[in-house]
């Protein structure tokens, strides 16, 4: 080989390397694991996450911002215990893209009612009937998990309690896969029972964005907050659910699913 073609050679090597080490900044991660039992805890929950890349880092902040390499780093189980915590966690390693965020909500637990009375869902997603909505898991987006109550009609929920509550704020776990016609209610009413009038009295609604293009399967927590709270021992939470499809969906015109896995009550 004469000296110009291995001049030519080692510089096409150099080249060749460089664009290596160049692309591989081009290379991104993929997200941790995250291991946890359920996102309803009583009293705190831990969670784990785990990725196997050699000299990669977990970092992870906990009021929903999106996490940096002066985020901390996630090297041993979290504790979580505040009334709702929005977990997110990036992996990252030198030479490449960090990867996407994982977002997790967690909540705490509030009051039990001593009697809760649900409709009976359609038979193919009884889950564990009214249990499911006070035992604390859920928050996966399997719907055809058990912990899941799924319905093909509006709800009504009446929550009784062993002695008068003043309820402040009820939030109520949903399921949102629209590929699979499981949609957001509609809107939401609250009424509490007013001993003095003989009569149910409204208290709290809300109306989700529900007819709104979501193309990824997630959980959707619906809050309702009762702006001026009265102190009783029944509830009714009447859940409407979505009666037509929007027309940009191929069951336009047709009622959604409503599913419903945990009940929150402060």
């Amino acid at each position: 080989m004469s000296k110009n073609s291995k001049q030519t050679f080692f510089a096409g090597l150099l080249v060749f390397f460089n664009g290596m080490a160049s692309a591989q900044d081009t290379f991104q991660l993929a997200p941790p694991l995250l291991r946890f039992p359920s996102i309803f805890f009583e009293r705190s929950v831990q969670v784990a996450a785990e990725f196997r890349q050699p000299e990669s880092t977990i970092r992870y902040t906990l009021n929903g911002w999106i996490p940096t390499e002066e985020s901390p780093v996630f090297d041993k189980p979290v504790n979580i215990s505040k009334p709702v915590t929005k977990l997110s966690v990036r992996t990252f390693a030198k030479g490449y893209l960090p990867s996407e965020m994982v977002q997790v909500n967690f909540y705490k637990m509030g009051k039990k009612a001593k009697t809760v009375r649900a409709p009976l869902p359609h038979p193919k997603y009884l889950g564990t009937g009214n249990d499911a909505l006070q035992d604390g898991l859920g928050g996966n987006t399997d719907h055809n998990s058990k912990t899941w109550l799924g319905y093909q009609d509006s709800v009504m929920i009446e929550l009784e309690f062993g002695d008068k509550a003043a309820l402040e704020q009820i939030m109520f776990n949903t399921l949102e896969s629209q590929n699979a016609w499981i949609f957001q209610p509609s809107s939401i009413s609250v009424y509490g029972w007013d001993y003095l009038f003989g009569r149910w009295r409204p208290i709290g609604g809300s109306r989700p964005d529900s007819a709104e293009r979501q193309p990824e399967v997630r959980c959707a927590m619906q809050t309702v907050t009762i702006p001026k709270p009265i102190k009783t021992d029944r509830y009714r939470l009447i859940i409407r659910s979505l009666q037509e499809i929007p027309a940009w969906h191929p069951g336009k015109g047709k009622p959604a699913w409503l599913f419903i896995d945990e009940l929150i009550l402060h």
